[in-house]
């Protein structure tokens, strides 16, 4: 079972190096109904499961011929997005500008908090259609780093790895 979870985790950090597709902006709510006897959801906390749209053109999706694009905010190749980011914007905060060097945290071995408030998850609060608060979390190349303990610690040990290599050169 160990290694079957090891790649299931394995898999999740290397798809989010060439797929990411965010939340609609205004969130788009389309719940999915829950059965009254449904055995595995508990349906006395609500009998609807919440859930969003992700972006798309808005140019599409309006007559059969040319159905709704959703788009990827991602590179659609193997590059450590993750890890390095997926713009110059996202890439300059992750680093120091000093010997190639990602920034740490104040103690030295995490990466930086995100003090900035970068919107990590696009996942809007069902309830308040709001964002979570990101300040706590710590900034990688992907904003859904934080979002499990064994991604997290994926996204550390290649931050780790690449700070050992850069001031090993």
């Amino acid at each position: 079972k160990q290694w079957y979870q090891r790649r299931v985790r394995g898999v999740q950090f290397m798809d989010r190096d060439i797929l990411d597709l965010t939340a609609h902006c205004p969130p788009q709510s389309l719940p999915i109904d829950i059965p009254e006897d449904d055995a595995f959801f508990n349906t006395t906390t609500g009998k609807k499961m919440p859930m969003d749209r992700v972006s798309f053109n808005t140019k599409s999706g309006h007559w059969p011929d040319f159905p709704r694009q959703h788009i990827n905010g991602a590179t659609s190749w193997i590059d450590a997005s993750q890890v390095y980011g997926i713009s110059k914007s996202w890439s300059d905060l992750l680093r120091t500008g000093k010997d190639g060097l990602m920034a740490e945290g104040e103690d030295g071995q995490w990466s930086a908090k995100n003090k900035w408030g970068v919107p990590l998850e696009a996942k809007v609060q069902p309830k308040t259609l709001t964002y979570p608060n990101t300040k706590d979390h710590y900034l990688f190349g992907d904003r859904r780093s934080n979002e499990n303990p064994a991604i997290l610690a994926l996204h550390w040990l290649f931050f780790k790895e690449h700070n050992r290599m850069a001031r090993q050169l």
